[in-house]
């Protein structure tokens, strides 16, 4: 399987690719600002459970074994942007890898 593309889930939106929910978006906003899922969960004001289960279908979504990938390709497709004082959705909602243009 080439690793430079993901693997297309459930439900894909007009461009082929699965979306993020806005829960799964605050929930991959918040990893990638450090929170442990206890943190997260406090924010979110559910519990650590449903976190854990949410970061599950991140992790199914994008292909990805963990955590640090799972914000490897949110950055690579440009879900996320980094900013301060944390990184910031872009609002982008699919899974698909932006394209890089080489000089």
């Amino acid at each position: 399987m080439d690793s430079t593309r993901i693997p297309l889930q459930p439900d894909p939106c007009c461009c082929g690719q699965a979306h993020f929910t806005e829960r799964e978006l605050a929930v991959l906003q918040l990893i990638a600002a450090g929170c442990t899922n206890q943190q997260a969960a406090i924010k979110l004001k559910v519990s650590s459970h449903t976190v854990a289960r949410q970061i599950t279908m991140l992790l199914r979504r994008a292909g990805v074994p963990n955590r640090t990938a799972l914000l490897t390709r949110a950055f690579q497709a440009g879900i996320l942007s980094p900013g301060e004082p944390g990184p910031e959705l872009t609002g982008r909602r699919c899974i698909r890898p932006s394209r890089t243009t080489s000089s």
